[in-house]
């Protein structure tokens, strides 16, 4: 988990996203029965991916319907569960999936088991197929997203833990949101020459996405009863999580097992190292991978078994352990910053200052694949299927436009102001489309942060301006990121640019509607913060924006020391692991993940280890299983879930009872 959901999905919000969920380096895919790759990683592949040889089928497809009814709409279905979902992990630990390969698999798998016949019929009796999938995922990415995009998970909970608290009506929501929609995914669409046809980055969330649909819809020789085996496969576990999940609502008892306390060990329960039975973390730990997982694991022990403690018994953090403002948590939440934000400033400028390093370590087992193109021509789509300048140029003047007129009357933020946040918002939605594409690592959080600190200079001591720059940056580089992605599964695949453009229009926009009503009904129901829903990543932004207000001299005791302490590492690690190589530089901890595991309560991070370990070994005793499997297995676990945070959601709103 945006090094996060993702460095791989993405990870914490934030912090930084990874594509397919927020935080982690691995990109796994299903194998292709044809013996392909079986999984992509950010950072030490098991395996290229390899693309089927098929330019007729390709040219096929191309003629095949994309932009379709039936894609736009499954996709919007899927994407508002994701939505409601990523609402509820975000809100609850920081986590957030864009969900790019959930909603192929679950695309397909809705036109396969409902219409067998042809795989989706429906379209003049045209089989629904792997371009429409295309579509259709791009669509649900765009309307999940919006809870990290638009700051729902992070700066519009921090607004309301100011002093005097800035709060939000339904109508001021809806146009913050629309402000915050647009203008990343116009900018993003010049960038697609230069990042996906001439430096060809590899994007490889986008990479597994492409390899994934591409397997879905048979460009493999899979079998019908490997197909069948893996619809069992995220159906039981579906099932599983969602039965898991209705269980824990009824008896609120059974979410959190205190096994120190059962053992005689009370003080583990104290310090929050207690068991959640999460189906939906295991499987995010599934996905997640071994190295970023126990990279929050090494967090929680440094943050939560050594410092914490540390700090407590030296009169550090006084106030309760799990307290924001004088307990172990507030104290150890500016450790970890310092070590977060120094990594992820330091991951930018490799990123900007060493492209060319960056280009050839992850393009070069991408070669094999890339489709063949003229020698001085790069791009492979007909004009028809490409987005005109005026396009993009008229819809970004329009996205800035919008954005000004909505946050003066909000926050009365000068013009000059706003349009400044913006231009910073290009500037680094550039270097963080860059960071995406050679690193699958969108440091949404970072960039956010670079925002902040500029502010700082330009509007001293003006809080909500400082959380408003860091929000135009936050969504400019977190929708370019998402566009760019989707660009680069359909880029592979060859479907339309034109076609995605619309379709992340499409769904950003009803996200709009989807995303405020989730929000209003989680803050409603459960109020935000809550136990339930701490909002960990609103209290990272509050804090940022105090700082830069009131200087160092509003941390708490000594966090200053340990806050330059482990920047020192934040800023090492990404050096690190850049000098030694593809082979080793597995063996280096995610700094982001690192630091995760400090200010998320051990309880979150366990299952999400547990997850990652059993992924691990069934990979190594099983591997055509694994390949076969785990995917569907991981993808059932979070999506049952997310359903059941659903309902769950519905049943507390109507004061349903619930059992000890």
């Amino acid at each position: 988990m945006t090094n996060a959901a993702g460095e791989r999905t993405a990870l914490m919000e934030g912090v930084e996203t990874r594509q397919q969920t927020a935080g982690l380096d691995l990109i796994p895919l299903s194998e292709g029965q044809d013996g392909a790759s079986e999984a992509v990683l950010s950072d030490g592949m098991r395996k290229p991916v390899e693309f089927e040889d098929g330019h007729e089928d390709e040219e096929k497809d191309k003629d095949a319907p994309q932009l379709t009814v039936r894609a736009v709409v499954v996709g919007l279905i899927i994407g508002t569960v994701l939505c409601f979902t990523n609402m509820h992990f975000g809100l609850q630990t920081g986590w957030v999936t864009m969900g790019s390969i959930q909603a192929a698999v679950v695309g397909f798998a809705v036109f396969k088991l409902c219409l067998p016949e042809n795989c989706g019929g429906g379209t003049r009796g045209v089989p629904f197929g792997p371009l429409e999938n295309v579509v259709l995922q791009t669509v649900s990415v765009a309307t999940a997203t919006m809870p990290l995009a638009g700051g729902f998970v992070g700066i519009i909970p921090a607004l309301g833990m100011l002093d005097p608290p800035v709060r939000l009506t339904g109508r001021e929501l809806l146009a913050w949101c629309a402000a915050l929609t647009y203008f990343g995914i116009f900018f993003a669409v010049p960038l697609r020459r230069q990042t996906i046809l001439v430096e060809e980055l590899p994007f490889p969330s986008g990479t597994a996405t492409a390899k994934l649909i591409e397997v879905l819809h048979g460009k493999g020789d899979g079998s019908r009863e490997e197909l069948a085996a893996r619809w069992r496969s995220l159906g039981y576990s579906f099932a599983a999580s969602f039965a898991l999940s209705l269980v824990c609502f009824f008896v609120p008892a059974f979410e959190n097992w205190h096994v120190g306390s059962w053992v005689g060990m009370p003080f583990l329960t104290s310090w929050q190292w207690t068991l959640r039975p999460s189906l939906s973390y295991v499987g995010q730990g599934m996905i997640m991978g071994l190295r970023p997982a126990l990279s929050m694991l090494g967090g929680a022990v440094v943050g939560w078994a050594v410092l914490g403690p540390l700090a407590r018994g030296l009169g550090w953090a006084p106030g309760e352990i799990t307290n924001w403002e004088d307990g172990a948590l507030g104290w150890l939440l500016w450790v970890s910053i310092g070590l977060m934000l120094a990594e992820a400033l330091t991951s930018f400028v490799i990123a900007a200052c060493f492209p060319a390093s960056g280009k050839e370590k992850c393009k070069a087992p991408l070669k094999e694949y890339n489709y063949d193109h003229d020698e001085g021509e790069v791009e492979v789509a007909p004009p028809s299927q490409l987005v005109p300048t005026p396009w993009w140029a008229g819809g970004l003047a329009s996205a800035v436009v919008l954005v000004m007129a909505v946050f003066a009357p909000l926050f009365g933020i000068q013009t000059w102001q706003t349009f400044l946040a913006v231009a910073l918002s290009c500037l680094v939605a550039i270097l963080a489309v860059r960071a995406l594409g050679q690193t699958d690592l969108n440091p949404v959080s970072g960039v956010g942060k670079l925002s902040q600190i500029v502010f700082a200079f330009v509007a001293p001591g003006h809080v909500v301006t400082n959380l408003a720059a860091g929000a135009l940056a936050e969504a400019g580089a977190m929708q370019a990121g998402d566009l760019m992605q989707d660009l680069k599964t359909g880029h592979l695949l060859g479907a339309s640019p034109r076609a995605q453009f619309f379709s992340q229009l499409i769904g950003s926009t009803a996200s709009i509607f989807v995303t405020v009503a989730a929000f209003s009904m989680y803050e409603s129901t459960y109020g935000i913060p809550s136990t339930d829903f701490p909002a960990p990543v609103a209290h990272i932004w509050k804090d940022m924006a105090l700082l830069m207000k009131d200087g160092p001299g509003a941390l708490p005791r000594s966090a200053v020391c340990f806050a330059a302490l482990f920047a020192v590492i934040g800023v090492s690690l990404p050096i690190l692991e850049m000098t030694l190589g593809e082979r080793r530089r597995h063996w280096v901890p995610s700094g982001i993940a690192f630091g995760i595991g400090m200010y998320i309560t051990p309880d979150w991070t366990i299952p999400r280890v547990i997850g990652a370990v059993v992924e691990s070994w069934w990979h190594s005793r099983n591997p055509s299983g694994h390949s076969l499997h785990y995917l569907m297995v991981a993808s059932g676990f979070v999506l049952g879930d997310g359903v059941m945070s659903i309902l769950a959601l519905l049943l507390k709103a109507m004061q349903v009872p619930t059992f000890g």
